[in-house]
């Protein structure tokens, strides 16, 4: 719309309309809300991350084949027509993909009905019918007059839709997404595992082997997290109220300030691990 009324766009009908983003894992993920996660909006997006390393930079870019301009400009022309006709063309199945795709809307309602945490259920919610649109766009990338799902269209949707939820379901259970004092206390708790692991360092490495975290490494590794920057108590007071919940709840033990300089020449806060439930 313009301030000019006559260089308005008028109405479309039947508007098939898709979002595509790039972005940083930390962006994305520190602006979901608890609210975004329970309400839905969240499952209407198909995440795809990469977490492996920077490839090196393609030197052997190539033209795109004719052939494949070809096939791009056919499936054009047919939106444009349909578009003028009849403005959608229904994609079939093929008795393989229905067969799929009915187990894959089980498996869907098994794990929403399995769980009481909204945040969860919500990730399930739409895979079937996310996965259904990615097979009827491969279909139409095969087969445009007439496309039909097929297996392996099938296969690679829920696939990808699967590797999406599965992605969303980790990023839950770390505390990565959302807030509130169970995401700070699971943030913690997730420092304390890569710790024990041998993947966060520490000083003295007799610290993480006999399954102690220090105050210090945990600290370090929360404090620029959104979680814990932005609570309203700021990052130290929140994450010493995290602590002492966790103390509390047995996860986490303190050790003696003496044991502590004794054994692992740390003067500050040392705990031990007792449960990373």
């Amino acid at each position: 719309m313009y301030a000019d009324k006559e260089k308005n766009t008028g109405a479309i009908g039947s508007v098939a309309y898709s979002l595509l983003g790039e972005t940083t894992p930390s962006t994305f993920y520190d602006s979901i809300t608890p609210e975004i996660m329970a309400d839905g909006f969240l499952s209407r997006f198909v995440v795809i991350e990469y977490t492996g390393d920077r490839p090196n930079r393609n030197k052997a870019r190539v033209a795109p084949s004719d052939e494949l301009v070809s096939r791009l400009a056919n499936i054009v022309a047919q939106a444009s027509q349909r578009q003028k006709t009849t403005p959608h063309q229904q994609v079939q199945h093929s008795p393989e993909s229905q067969v799929m795709f009915d187990l894959f809307s089980d498996e869907c309602d098994r794990n929403i009905n399995g769980t009481h945490d909204e945040a969860r259920r919500q990730a399930w919610n739409r895979g079937h019918l996310n996965a259904l649109t990615i097979a009827s766009l491969l279909a139409v990338g095969d087969n445009h007059i007439n496309p039909v799902i097929q297996s392996v269209h099938a296969d690679w949707a829920i696939e990808l839709i699967t590797r999406n939820i599965a992605a969303y379901e980790k990023r839950l259970s770390s505390g990565d997404v959302g807030d509130g004092d169970d995401v700070l206390q699971k943030k913690v708790m997730q420092i304390a595992h890569r710790v024990l692991k041998g993947e966060l360092k520490d000083t003295n490495p007799k610290i993480y082997k006999d399954g102690v975290v220090t105050r210090r490494v945990v600290q370090t590794n929360t404090s620029g997290l959104a979680a814990f920057k932005n609570h309203p108590l700021r990052a130290t007071k929140a994450l010493d109220a995290t602590i002492a919940t966790l103390l509390a709840n047995g996860n986490l033990m303190k050790i003696d300030n003496h044991e502590a300089i004794e054994k692992y020449d740390s003067h500050g806060d040392c705990y031990r691990v007792l449960s990373l439930d």
